[in-house]
């Protein structure tokens, strides 16, 4: 082998690791059915973890709220790991500087209402597009 492609080599396995382990390591996706009107809190918490914020309205029910990117499922982190792969060495490395921008979901803040029961009442998503009620 010669000295530039013994160079090369470890080049394109060193720039393959940054995009290959971020789609690997995403969260898993998260089941918004538990959002539906009537879900106990449990079961969100259970599925979104603990709220970044607990304030109670003015008719004294429990108002949450959740920030973060939709994940992906194992098929799908598998797949674009892959594809990351693949492409940073057929394009020797320049894959890896538009890579971390390709496939950034968009930040959703949920704001959900609990009623007195603690069940839920009612959902709101912030995000790129504004408010959307669900």
């Amino acid at each position: 082998m010669n000295k530039a492609a013994s160079m090369f080599l470890p080049l394109c396995l060193l720039l393959t690791s940054c995009s290959v382990y971020s789609a690997v390591n995403k969260p898993g996706k998260k089941d918004f059915n538990v959002l539906n009107v009537g879900t106990p809190r449990d079961v969100v918490l259970g599925e979104f973890g603990s709220p970044i914020s607990s304030t109670k309205n003015d008719e004294g029910e429990l108002v949450e709220y959740w920030s973060f990117r939709q994940g992906d499922t194992r098929g799908e982190k598998r797949g674009k790991a892959v594809s990351h792969a693949a492409l940073t060495v057929v394009s020797v490395g320049l894959w890896e500087l538009v890579a971390p921008s390709i496939d950034e979901k968009d930040l959703l803040t949920y704001i959900i209402t609990f009623d007195k029961d603690e069940k839920v009442k009612a959902v709101k998503i912030l995000g790129k597009g504004g408010l959307q009620q669900n």
